[in-house]
């Protein structure tokens, strides 16, 4: 619709200068390309804002939008350009809508190649393609004859090219995905005709639409002032759209008024969750590279763990023992054999739920969008639980949009890198809670805040200044050449190689800086505010991360130190005392400490230990685990596996239901080098004690529904699932 004015600018009856018509072809194509770029923005950016409350647009989303939009111009009117060389090297009469046909021709090529070209190629991309292809041949014969373009030429448009050819993929992907459990879930019906009856349907409007239209142009569309008129409306729209995707960037959560409640002398609930950090990379444990500096300071009127184990090696089953008091085992929101993506938290008291109950205002915000799902159980007991996911630019499932194919080739100008997020950040966390706390200050109620950050987690995005804080990093090894190599080397097909693990190394190191920076300004913040003096501060990771050791990549995989040895540090409310302890710890006992600190009875039930009273007394047994991945077992069998290990003083021990018995000297042998389990007697004891321990352990009824597979695509845009 747009091209009519410039429909000066065609080819009419009388010929014009090459040099003319070169222009008008390349402005055509980048129009045809822009064009078809507002119709991927709505479907890939603004439809998920409309359908999903819990999304938002973050600035990134914009930014990097922008820079494809630059890019489609370029190609458009290259490719526009590319077009009018061959029409100008084959002078005739041409009909009017030539070169608009040529753009919408070259459109509907790549809209075709992109779909036939993808590894994987449904039946509804192969339906889209045919589509394209039709489209393209329509424009040849536009070109051709002006008798053809008189009857058919409403179908060259570019949206309605561009419409007929995302209408089946689009429809197929997003309202009917192929792993979603509709049935029982009000969704729409998967059957095959449905799916089919829904794309005719859509196609059959499209065209209608387009021949209705291009009659009222006809008619109302001539002179100079129509042409304008419609240039203001169409830019209107535009900035509708625009408009409309602002307002529900935000999409934020609701703030549930809190329920009337007297002041209390209890103090405040600040628990922090980082997600994939292992403490060895800390400095403040003693890691060579200054990677925590402000964790350090904060450590001056703080506890700090030295042997924080966690429960597990993956993020739902370790935060619901954090929220529990129980081991996985027991609570079961872990990997299941019927539910192989995990199952939801039982229905026990929560640590949300047990503060809110005791006149608490409770708030949660997540980075973590799949596994910290209000589906799994989590935001049970808050009156305000914020777990947006981010609109990503690049959604793993759009692959059928040309802006991957784009993205490649703006690479070379602009590093789209930057723009492959997954998660907020951080500092975007912060953004969220810093009004929060401002709220909190003018408020004599106790609040309870649970953040969780998921920068260190890959795909590592930092900003500018931390991803080169520290040597090492190449800057070729992009984030889909890391998952590339990690998969090669969970399937053992390759080692990973000392330079690339130097590089993914130094980025994780500038990550969690830039997140050690960023809980620096939450505890300025909460100085500021006066309310840190009267808050309980609670910093741990649910797991850590392996880089190429023992043939490992990322989490998940095993319970060796480097996935289940974490920070903690404990800030207990009105103390500045900094203490180094070497007691065994675990997940399992934040739960009864945050209690026993603020004064609270704890549930019966609860598996861990106050920290308070250990006092360095005695040793302890301390279990993790690594449950069976369905996805990694499909990379290589050894995964097929259940490991479990037992930490008792100095000594630990890890079984696994495949068979595997180890035994590490964690005090001399900290990376767990030197199994000395070579005689049937070594660790006997603790394993006769792991043996018991299995045994006793009750589980908990299971939960309720099939939280993962509904969950299943925020579980695949973390990399939890394929």
């Amino acid at each position: 619709m747009l091209f009519s004015i410039f429909q000066s600018m065609n080819l009419p009856d009388q010929p014009h200068p090459t040099s003319r018509i070169l222009l008008a072809a390349a402005l055509h194509g980048a129009l045809a390309w822009c064009s078809y770029a507002i119709i991927e923005v709505f479907a890939s950016g603004l439809w998920p804002l409309i359908i999903g409350p819990d999304t938002t647009l973050m600035p990134w989303f914009w930014q990097g939008t922008a820079v494809l939009f630059g890019a489609y111009a370029a190609a458009g009117a290259g490719f526009g350009l590319l077009g009018g060389l061959i029409l100008a090297a084959f002078p005739r009469r041409y009909p009017p809508r030539s070169l608009s046909a040529m753009a919408v021709g070259t459109l509907a090529l790549a809209l075709s190649a992109n779909l036939l070209l993808q590894p994987e190629v449904p039946r509804s991309d192969l339906l889209g393609a045919g589509l394209g292809l039709l489209v393209a041949l329509n424009s040849g014969l536009v070109i051709w004859s002006a008798w053809w373009e008189r009857r058919f030429g409403y179908l060259g448009g570019p949206f309605t090219a561009s419409l007929l050819v995302l209408t089946a993929p689009w429809l197929h992907r997003t309202l009917f995905p192929p792993d979603t459990p509709w049935t029982g879930s009000g969704g729409l019906p998967p059957t095959a005709l449905f799916k089919w009856a829904a794309v005719s349907a859509a196609v059959l409007v499209i065209v209608v639409t387009a021949k209705i239209g291009s009659r009222w142009r006809a008619t109302a569309v001539q002179g100079l002032f129509p042409q304008a008129l419609f240039l203001g409306a169409f830019t209107s729209l535009a900035l509708l759209g625009g408009t409309l995707g602002v307002v529900l960037s935000r999409n934020a959560p609701p703030d549930v008024p809190l329920p009337p409640g007297e002041s209390s002398p209890r103090p405040n609930v600040l628990f922090i969750s980082l997600d994939t950090v292992r403490a060895d990379h800390m400095s403040l444990y003693g890691y060579a590279r200054p990677t925590t500096p402000r964790l350090q300071a904060f450590a001056q009127d703080a506890s700090v763990y030295n042997h924080a184990v966690s429960v597990a090696d993956m993020t739902l089953a370790s935060h619901a023992s954090m929220f529990t008091g129980m081991y996985p085992r027991r609570h079961g929101a872990h990997y299941q054999p019927d539910q192989p993506f995990g199952r939801a938290m039982p229905d026990v008291p929560t640590l949300a739920e047990t503060l809110s109950s005791r006149g608490y205002a409770s708030r949660g915000v997540v980075a973590n969008y799949a596994y910290l799902h209000p589906l799994f159980g989590f935001r049970r007991g808050f009156q305000t639980y914020d777990y947006r996911s981010p609109v990503q630019l690049f959604d793993p499932n759009g692959t059928f949009y040309l802006r991957r194919v784009v993205r490649s080739a703006a690479d070379w100008v602009v590093p789209m890198e930057q723009f492959d997020r997954l998660c907020r950040s951080a500092g975007e966390i912060n953004h969220e809670v810093f009004p929060m706390l401002e709220k909190f200050a003018q408020r004599k109620r106790p609040f309870f805040l649970f953040l969780n950050y998921m920068d260190v987690h890959a795909p590592r995005m930092p900003p500018a200044e931390f991803k080169d804080r520290f040597p090492g990093r190449d800057p070729h090894l992009t984030s889909q050449k890391y998952y590339a190599i990690v998969k090669d080397v969970m399937r053992q097909k390759r080692a990973l190689l000392p330079r690339e693990r130097e590089s993914a190394i130094a980025l994780y190191d500038g990550s969690l800086a830039y997140l050690d920076d960023q809980i620096g300004q939450l505890i300025d913040r909460l100085k500021t505010l006066g309310i840190y003096e009267n808050t309980m501060i609670v910093i741990t990771s649910d797991h850590g991360e392996a880089f190429g050791e023992r043939d490992l990549m990322e989490h998940s995989v095993s319970v060796y130190q480097d996935q289940i040895s974490v920070p903690l540090l404990i800030k207990f409310p009105n103390t500045h005392a900094a203490r180094q302890l070497e007691e065994t710890v675990s997940h399992v006992d934040l739960l009864p400490t945050i209690l026993n600190a603020v004064g609270l009875p704890v549930p019966e039930g609860m598996q861990g230990l106050d920290l308070r009273g250990m006092n360095g007394a005695g040793s302890r047994n301390v279990i993790s685990e690594s449950f069976r991945n369905a996805m990694f077992v499909d990379w290589n069998r050894r995964f097929n596996r259940t490991e479990t290990s037992m930490v008792s003083g100095r000594m630990k021990l890890i079984v696994s239901t495949a068979g595997k018995r180890e035994l590490y000297d964690l005090a001399v042998d900290p990376q767990e080098r030197t199994n000395l389990a070579t005689t049937a007697d070594a660790g006997a004891d603790i394993e006769r004690q792991l043996a018991a321990w299995m045994k006793s352990v009750t589980p908990k009824a299971r939960a309720i529904g099939n939280a993962g597979d509904i969950n299943l695509q925020r579980l695949k845009s973390l990399g939890y699932a394929q």
